[in-house]
């Protein structure tokens, strides 16, 4: 699976039936004080890295957090829970009404 296609999401909602293979965290740093502050961009590529070594094509409950670590003065860390959903193909497709009886007057 390509890292691109990995799914993240802030709850657990995918619209579809998943199973949780467990818990994930990634967090990327800056070297120094001066150095740019590292985006939500930069961990969930990383984030998606892991969850791909870990047999995932998605991660739910994703959260955000900032903060200074013991290497690093700017720290950007991110944890969910790594997940198998199934393909949106491999689902039914939705229940279709039946239609309206013929109105008689």
């Amino acid at each position: 699976m390509e890292m691109a296609n990995i799914e993240i999401a802030a709850d657990e909602n995918l619209g579809r039936p998943y199973k949780a293979l467990g818990p994930i965290k990634a967090r990327v740093t800056s070297a120094t004080i001066f150095s740019q502050s590292r985006t939500t961009e930069d961990v969930n590529s990383k984030l998606r890295e892991v969850a791909r070594r870990m047999g995932a094509n998605a991660i739910i409950n994703v959260r955000y957090k900032r903060g200074i670590s013991a290497t690093s003065w700017k720290a950007l860390t991110a944890t969910g829970i790594a997940v198998v959903a199934e393909s949106a193909a491999s689902l039914p497709p939705p229940p279709v009404a039946p239609p309206a009886p013929p109105v008689v007057e």
